[in-house]
């Protein structure tokens, strides 16, 4: 008989440890919602990227460190440099748009 309390009372301990597991990964996914695009891109940038770590690694003869910050910077590189080129030439295509609407709101349209 002793058993059968002892069984119940380790049986209430895991529904209670489980509701509590539940409710932690609920407020987990609370906090991490905002940032689940950030990190599912992320795993998509270093899972595609891994191959070039994998071989700049290989050409800095095992130097981990050196292989990251190469490759962080090549990328770094080839994302911001067009973002950069795009940018400039969008403030002259804007600057030019803010001129013809002066104009047509003045003016009317021709």
């Amino acid at each position: 008989m002793a058993e059968g309390k002892m069984n119940t009372g380790t049986r209430v301990e895991q529904i209670a440890g489980l509701a509590f597991l539940i409710l932690l990964l609920a407020g987990c996914f609370v906090v991490l919602r905002p940032f689940l695009s950030a990190i599912l891109w992320a795993l998509v940038i270093s899972f595609s990227t891994w191959p070039v770590y994998a071989w700049v690694e290989r050409r800095l003869g095992g130097r981990k460190g050196l292989a990251a910050m190469v490759t962080t910077l090549s990328i770094a590189a080839l994302v911001v440099v067009p973002l950069v080129l795009i940018g400039s030439s969008l403030t002259d295509e804007i600057a030019a748009a803010i001129v013809w609407i002066r104009t047509v709101l003045q003016e009317g349209l021709p």
